[in-house]
């Protein structure tokens, strides 16, 4: 459906209707006609998810089927079930990348966005609708999808937000090289730093596996440099305090033993 030609189908952001006749026009709207996509659509809505994005496919625009979902702490359990229910049935994916940014607030926020084979799309949405129907703890997911969650909380951690444009045809080796030079340039992170993740359909679990790894261990090592230099600071702010507070104890007590005098 053509952007901003219906009430629901703008072009940008749209609030979830709470009136239950408006959210169904809503989700007719956003399915573009797909039946399988309203399915996931109602469900994944019905659950607590938050979707983001979504399109049931227009091969003739070069656009992939695919959906998109905020992942949060209230529904982390339900993503990872959505998460693992593809990636167990994966022959109908073109990619699974989780994008990790900042918003209005200043705040880190991450989610997922679901692309589709064409011709296996409605498979995908099948897919989606009975893994949000579900929970599942993230040590009960594939090693894939638990390094790729890692990755994210780890980026969310450190601030990292993304830039598509520049990150979408990088694999984790060459946005590792990205990351670090972000990081150590200081650059504003809201145009110029950037990770996104994916699972490639096209390499061995071992393959993925190994390069989420690498990207994984980057982060880790940034992180405890980070958390040793805020321990550096913390610890020096304390002395400087403390000494500051010794040099005013010895004023006063001079000053004392003046008026005594």
């Amino acid at each position: 459906m053509e952007q901003g030609s219906s009430k629901y189908v703008t072009g940008g952001p749209v609030d979830i209707p709470e009136d239950l006749n408006e959210r169904e026009i809503a989700i007719k709207e956003w399915a573009e006609g797909n039946k399988h996509l309203e399915e996931a659509l109602k469900k994944c809505i019905e659950h607590g998810l938050q979707t983001r994005a979504s399109c049931a496919g227009h091969p003739g625009l070069g656009s992939d089927p695919y959906l998109g979902i905020d992942i949060t702490d209230e529904t982390r359990k339900t993503i990872y079930s959505i998460l693992n229910n593809l990636f167990e049935n994966r022959k109908c994916i073109n990619s699974i990348d989780i994008f990790n940014d900042i918003d209005k607030l200043g705040e880190p926020r991450s989610h997922v966005a679901i692309h589709a084979k064409y011709k296996k799309r409605n498979e995908l949405f099948d897919l989606i609708t009975n893994g949000a129907q579900n929970e599942i703890e993230l040590d009960k997911c594939h090693p894939i999808i638990q390094k790729m969650i890692e990755i994210e909380q780890r980026a969310k951690q450190l601030r990292l937000p993304f830039n598509a444009l520049a990150y979408q045809n990088l694999g984790p080796a060459k946005a590792i090289v990205l990351i670090n030079e972000t990081l150590r340039s200081n650059r504003n992170i809201y145009n110029s730093a950037g990770i996104r993740h994916f699972i490639n359909p096209c390499l061995t679990d071992k393959q993925m596996l190994k390069k989420l790894s690498s990207l994984c261990k980057v982060m880790g090592e940034r992180l405890n440099k980070t958390k040793i230099s805020k321990e550096k600071n913390s610890w020096e702010l304390t002395k400087t305090s403390q000494n500051s507070q010794i040099i005013n104890e010895s004023k006063e007590k001079k000053e004392d033993f003046e008026q005594d005098r």
